[in-house]
């Protein structure tokens, strides 16, 4: 059986599902028996995207051309940029309750940005206008509108 990136996706996508199924075990259920607790919709999502990742990796292996079967190095050049937003995010997840929301949205948008600009055709200013009003925006809704409390981090 030949592993391409799209099975490993799905075998990935079924190993994250298996781990919420059991993080879902330790929800623990207040409400009386029959009606859907906290831990429902966990299980349920869980399940499901375990279902649909077994029928992707059988699908990913229909497609299978075997002549273009490639190394890691060469998917690693060709998806770099992917790579490198998923350690922005890890950091930024890592940094959000030392620096705060704020801090930490404005940077990881202004990263994120820059890099994903293809064209180089937005100036620094508007990344950074962009940058700021996206997390100001954000941090006003959920603060105020939704009253849902964000990292404030060590500056506040």
């Amino acid at each position: 059986m030949v592993i391409n990136s799209e099975r490993a996706l799905a075998i990935g996508f079924f190993c994250f599902s298996l781990f919420m199924f059991v993080a879902s075990l330790n929800i623990t259920s207040s409400i009386t028996t029959g009606a859907a607790g906290p831990s429902f919709f966990p299980r349920l999502w869980s399940i499901i995207l375990g279902i649909l990742s077994i029928l992707y990796f059988f699908e990913a292996g229909k497609r299978i051309d075997p002549d273009s079967h490639k190394g890691l190095k060469q998917t690693l050049r060709e998806n770099k940029k992917v790579f490198i937003m998923l350690a922005a995010v890890l950091v930024y997840i890592f940094l959000l309750d030392y620096l705060g929301y704020i801090i930490s949205t404005f940077s990881l948008l202004t990263f994120a940005i820059y890099i994903l600009d293809i064209k180089k055709e937005i100036s620094k200013l508007k990344i950074y206008m962009i940058s700021l009003v996206v997390t100001l925006g954000t941090y006003f809704v959920f603060t105020n509108i939704l009253n849902v409390f964000l990292p404030s981090g060590i500056f506040y």
